[in-house]
């Protein structure tokens, strides 16, 4: 009976999960920048204008930088049946948040956002 060798090839690890933190040598999601920013709460023109803050909508990891990044999303009322979305994303650079990307404003009915919120549940 011939014995094969013992498969030495590195098991594969979807970097978007949080849960790799404790696999060692691993990159993962940063706990003190989770904790962070499940605290943080960014606020610009919108908040100076009255509306509420941005919500926190996703934890996760930058394939790229191997940094946490942060998703947060105000919906704002556009007429009577539609809102806003404006979506941004943050990382932390020299231990302060910056924001590094901001996603283009798209329409949604608002029955529809309400919906998608429910589903999504908190990160």
């Amino acid at each position: 009976m011939i014995k094969s060798a013992p498969d030495k090839r590195p098991a594969v690890v979807n970097f978007a999960t949080a849960n790799q933190t404790s696999v060692p040598g691993l990159p993962g999601l940063n706990d003190a920048h989770v904790r962070f920013f499940k605290a943080f709460r960014p606020s610009d023109m919108f908040e100076d204008l009255g509306y509420r803050k941005y919500d926190l909508i996703d934890l996760k990891l930058d394939e790229r930088s191997m940094e946490t990044v942060a998703v947060y999303e105000v919906a704002l009322p556009c007429d009577c049946s539609d809102v806003t979305v404006y979506t941004c994303e943050y990382k932390i650079v020299g231990d302060k948040p910056c924001r590094v990307r901001e996603h283009d404003p798209f329409d949604m009915d608002y029955d529809e956002y309400t919906l998608l919120v429910r589903e999504r549940g908190a990160p």
